[in-house]
C-alpha cells in the first residue's frame, strides 16, 4: 500500500514539474532566451567558477518580463516566486549548514526557479546533484594522486539537469 502512494506522491510530483517545463516551452522565444541565460552562466562558471550578479539579475528580469507581458510564457502564476523561494532555500540552506559560500549558484538557481517554477527546480536540483556526484567521482579517479581540493562548477549540472527534463518531458 505504501509503495502505491509513494509512486503516486512521485508521479504527481512529476507531472507538476512537467507544468513549469511547458511553461516555458510554450514560448519559443521564452525557451532560448531561458537556454542563452544558462548556458551562458555554465560557460562563466566553468572559467571563473563564479556566476555574476549582473547575469542573475538579467536572467530575473528577462523572466519577470515573460510573466508580465502578454505572451504564452511563464504561465503558472504565484507559483513562478514560490519556485524563486525554493530554489534560494534548497542550495542556501545546505551552504549556511555546510559553511560553504555559493553565492552565484544559489542566485543562479533561485531564478531558474523562479522560470520553472518549485516542482520542477526541485527535479533539476535532484538531476544536477547526481550529474555533480558522477562528475566528482570521475575527477577524484582521474586525479587520484593529486592533493589539490577538487572545485568543480555547479551552474552547468543544472543546466544540463534542466535539458534532461525538458527531454523527459517532451514524451
Amino acid at each position: 500500500m505504501r509503495d502505491v502512494i509513494t509512486v503516486n506522491i512521485l508521479t504527481e510530483w512529476y507531472l507538476l514539474a512537467e507544468k513549469g517545463i511547458h511553461s516555458i516551452t510554450s514560448s519559443h522565444l521564452a525557451l532560448t532566451v531561458f537556454s542563452i541565460f544558462t548556458i551562458w552562466a555554465s560557460v562563466m562558471d566553468i572559467k571563473t567558477l563564479k556566476v555574476k550578479n549582473e547575469l542573475n539579475l538579467a536572467f530575473l528580469l528577462a523572466g519577470v518580463s515573460f510573466w508580465i507581458l502578454p505572451s504564452n510564457a511563464l504561465t503558472l502564476g504565484v507559483q513562478h516566486f514560490i519556485g524563486l523561494v525554493v530554489g534560494f532555500l534548497l542550495l542556501f540552506i545546505p551552504g549556511m549548514i555546510a559553511n560553504h559560500a555559493f553565492g552565484g549558484d544559489i542566485k543562479f538557481v533561485a531564478v531558474m526557479g523562479f522560470w520553472i517554477g518549485p516542482y520542477a527546480i526541485s527535479l533539476v536540483l535532484f538531476l544536477a546533484c547526481s550529474i555533480q556526484a558522477l562528475n566528482f567521482i570521475v575527477h577524484s579517479l582521474l586525479k587520484r594522486r593529486s592533493s589539490k581540493k577538487i572545485i568543480l562548477p555547479f551552474a552547468p549540472a543544472f543546466t544540463v539537469g534542466f535539458f534532461i527534463l525538458l527531454f523527459i518531458s517532451s514524451f
